[in-house]
């Protein structure tokens, strides 16, 4: 056994620090068991404290060796805290590790590594790369685990959810004929902000938040107000066909074309695309009054119905296509909405987006914006597939606007004149 030790002790001649503590631990007579056992813990935690003292735990993440296995351990700590099975069926959480279980796991590999060390002689570099190999086989068997479960849909993270609730309240308040209190719904989503968000000084920072607590209070309270926010969103369902009434009465007919329009456009900035292609429309409100940021110099007038119109902003809602393998494959982003499992949709960066909004409160925050924010690019209405298309647009000094004339004519729509800022060449120009 003592020349066991011995042996161990002189692979570890190279390094010196390391050596240097090591060589005390020579033996030169018979020992016990008990006293071998002893001595190789001793000796492992020595190589395993010098290791983690190279390579150690840190949460930025660098260039350095030890940095896959390190993202590999955020990776699957922050997933086996996301998930819970509620009634056999996979719940999401905007949960994350905290830093001290990463660094625990972080230890306890080590520590294996350096027992693989020693029955094998493999070197540190190989033994990061087996275990990154190993989590990263964890990792896609929790995620298989996910596409094959039954899921919850996911409204959001506590910020979005709340901030959103907020704005549809708003929105409320300016829907003619309408009286809703819904203070008994926002009050306990404010007492939850009140509890977990006000004390985040950075509002980026309160954008991702996702909690990082061992706290099981946190997964209920979470629960309690998704389930007030599921409310908003029945409400909202409810007077959007009212809203929307409001907006067909606003919005101008290219049919008939008039000095002061409204139309609701969609740019072209690949190519024109035929109607029939089109699956969904960002589109902005364009009026004789706010010339948007346009990627083209021509494209496409909508309609708005209640159908298509899956939410509006007065500014970039920051809408982005998302499904169930994405949403799982990139870990479950807990600043993501995942709100269909079956059918790819989209989720949104920006809270203050609803059906709700009123077409004169539109207009006035988007001139508001236009007219004091040199930074402002364009309001966002976000149609989905059932959209109709009623007309094409085109800009003073659009370069291909016989092209623009043939599609117009091809596919029967009326064409119209507006104006807006172009962006080409990393330049923005007022046409």
């Amino acid at each position: 056994m003592n020349n066991r030790i011995n042996d161990i002790i002189d692979r570890y001649k190279n390094y010196d620090q390391l050596y240097e503590v090591l060589k005390k631990y020579y033996i030169n007579s018979e020992i016990s068991q008990e006293k071998y056992n002893e001595t190789m813990k001793e000796i492992k935690n020595v190589i395993a404290s010098y290791y983690l003292n190279i390579d150690e735990f840190q949460t930025r993440f660098s260039n350095k060796k030890h940095n896959s296995l390190l993202i590999k351990i955020s990776e699957i700590c922050d997933l086996e805290k996301k998930v819970k099975i509620k009634d056999k069926k996979v719940k999401i959480y905007p949960v994350k590790a905290s830093h001290e279980i990463e660094e625990e796991k972080y230890k306890e590999i080590m520590k294996k590594m350096v027992d693989e060390q020693i029955e094998t002689g493999m070197s540190i570099e190989d033994l990061f790369d087996k275990h990154v190999n190993k989590l990263d086989g964890e990792l896609n068997e929790k995620k298989e685990m996910l596409r094959s479960s039954d899921m919850y849909l996911y409204y959001g993270n506590p910020y979005y959810m709340i901030e959103r609730a907020k704005f549809i309240a708003e929105c409320i308040k300016f829907i003619p004929g309408i009286s809703l209190n819904v203070d008994d719904i926002i009050n306990p989503m404010i007492s939850f902000e009140n509890k977990y968000l006000n004390d985040k000084e950075d509002t980026d920072k309160i954008k991702d938040f996702e909690v990082k607590s061992e706290n099981e209070q946190f997964y209920e309270d979470y629960d309690i107000i998704e389930s007030y926010y599921k409310k908003m969103l029945v409400i909202e369902e409810v007077l959007a066909p009212i809203v929307i009434q409001y907006w067909e009465q606003y919005l101008t007919d290219p049919n008939t074309p008039t000095e002061n329009y409204r139309y609701l456009t969609h740019s072209f900035s690949q190519g024109m695309v035929a109607p029939n292609l089109m699956n969904k429309a960002c589109c902005s409100l364009s009026t004789n009054e706010i010339e948007n940021l346009m990627y083209g110099s021509s494209g496409l007038i909508y309609d708005l119905d209640v159908e298509a119109v899956e939410t509006m902003c007065c500014d970039d809602v920051g809408s982005w296509e998302l499904d169930k393998e994405k949403f799982i494959e990139r870990g479950c982003p807990g600043n993501w909405q995942l709100t269909d499992l079956d059918n790819p949709t989209v989720f949104f960066e920006n809270p203050k987006n609803s059906k709700l909004i009123m077409p004169e409160i539109f207009e006035k925050e988007c001139k508001k914006q236009f007219l004091n924010d040199g930074n402002w690019s364009y309001s966002e209405f976000f149609l989905n597939h059932k959209a109709k298309i009623i007309g094409v647009f085109y800009v003073d000094g659009c370069e291909n606007i016989e092209e623009v004339e043939a599609y117009a004519k091809k596919y029967n729509l009326p064409l119209v004149n507006i104006s807006a800022r172009v962006y080409s060449d990393n330049n923005i120009k007022n046409k």
